[in-house]
């Protein structure tokens, strides 16, 4: 695969531990955001798990993807102001 068959979206997301907890009861499985450059994309919530805390997840991601739209790696580049 060459680097440039892979796409990057930057995405903020806030999302409150309520709407975490759907996800951790099978209610859903995917999470679709929109990117700052105006793209939807959607990945497995699992992802985010490493990213969770007791108020749920926010902050600045960086999702890249292969040349089929799979996904490759989701990283945190920023967190929320408090």
């Amino acid at each position: 695969m060459l680097v440039s068959d892979m796409q990057t979206f930057t995405i903020d997301l806030e999302i409150a531990a309520a709407e975490l907890e759907r996800w951790y009861r099978g209610a859903a499985h995917v999470v679709r955001a929109l990117s700052r450059d105006g793209r939807w994309i959607q990945f497995p919530a699992t992802v985010l798990r490493p990213f969770v805390t007791h108020a749920g997840v926010a902050g600045t991601f960086v999702v890249t993807t292969d040349e089929h739209r799979k996904l490759v790696s989701f990283d945190k580049v920023s967190r929320p102001p408090t």
